[in-house]
């Protein structure tokens, strides 16, 4: 899935743009609209916002999650995924926020950055489909069953919320790789 990196290079990913609710983000949308759809090509159906991969026993749904939120397409595509009632794998950019993972990040990014890298970190908090998207994946009949992150460039595993297993890959541009082994029950 593509990440903030893909489509923000250099000092382009640190000027700082004021987005439309008038806060300052860290992000530039000029830079945004000119790389980002560069990308499509490589997107089914051109989509690079949410898509997905049908098994015969199995769902993978990747989201663009570069921006650190979930949108109301994203939202409404998961909502369509799960009435398959096939279990589903989410691939997003940024892990959402566990309880062990707070201590490992703040060792690499410091306090300051370690709460606004992840969703639902305390100086993230989830807006609206973000928090439908979250609360969609975390009911007792989902069938969501695991998320793969990166963003942190840190690999670690946890539970969210104890429920849902998530896997967060280290950053590629080490020459680290990793492989997951997706078994049935």
């Amino acid at each position: 899935m593509l990440g903030n990196h893909d489509w923000s290079f250099m000092d382009h990913y640190y000027k700082i743009h004021v987005n439309d609710s008038g806060k300052d983000d860290f992000w530039c949308k000029e830079y945004f609209d000119e790389y980002y759809p560069r990308y499509k090509k490589y997107a089914q159906n051109g989509n690079l916002n949410c898509q997905a991969v049908y098994l015969p026993e199995l769902i993978y749904a990747g989201f663009d999650t570069g921006n650190d939120k979930f949108d109301k397409e994203q939202y409404e595509f998961l909502l369509q995924l799960t009435k398959k009632g096939l279990p589903i794998i989410v691939f997003c950019h940024t892990p959402f926020y566990c309880k062990t993972l707070h201590q490992p990040m703040v060792e690499v990014w410091g306090e300051a950055t370690a709460e606004s890298q992840v969703i639902n970190g305390k100086r993230n908090p989830m807006d609206e489909y973000t928090e439908k998207f979250y609360k969609l994946m975390l009911k007792p009949e989902s069938n969501v069953v695991a998320v793969v992150a990166g963003h942190i460039h840190q690999e670690h595993d946890d539970l969210i919320e104890d429920k849902l297993p998530q896997y967060v890959a280290d950053g590629a541009y080490k020459g680290i790789a990793r492989l997951y082994t997706v078994k049935g029950e």
